[in-house]
């Protein structure tokens, strides 16, 4: 599933809410082999597919599972 979704070339992000994005975007960082594009700041950290498709990882005030 991850390298046909990864090579995707169209306009295509996901966002993830929680309640640490520093976290959340090294653990997608290093399961998908993705680079950080935003590092954790203001609330939200972002990674990126070498085809351009984004991670990005909201903070959510008072987030739970």
């Amino acid at each position: 599933m991850f390298p046909s979704l990864l090579s995707y070339t169209g306009e295509f992000n996901i966002v993830i809410d929680c309640n640490n994005a520093g976290v959340l975007a090294e653990f997608y960082s290093k399961l998908l082999g993705c680079e950080w594009t935003r590092p954790r700041a203001n609330g939200w950290a972002a990674v990126a597919s070498p085809t351009g498709m984004v991670f990005a990882f909201p903070e959510v005030e008072e987030y739970s599972l």
